[in-house]
């Protein structure tokens, strides 16, 4: 998403300042589902990218368990 010349906080007008965050909250929505669909086409294509990811963040979560941040 392309950054916006001038804050939300610089509009005085309310109700383009309000246009203006919609449809910045639109844009942002928009580009989260575009990858979101990007990776379920390459996982779909690829099970083993799945694997992967899934996996990933499995490791990253039993790392995080109770026993192991009373290490730290």
């Amino acid at each position: 998403m392309p950054t916006s010349r001038f804050e939300l906080s610089a509009i005085k007008n309310k109700v383009k300042r309000e246009e203006v965050a919609r449809r910045k909250k639109k844009a942002k929505t928009q580009a989260k589902l575009q990858k979101r669909v990007a990776l379920v086409k390459l996982e779909a294509n690829d099970p083993a990218a799945k694997k992967v990811r899934v996996g990933s963040i499995l490791f990253y979560k039993s790392q995080r368990l109770i026993p192991n941040l009373r290490n730290v």
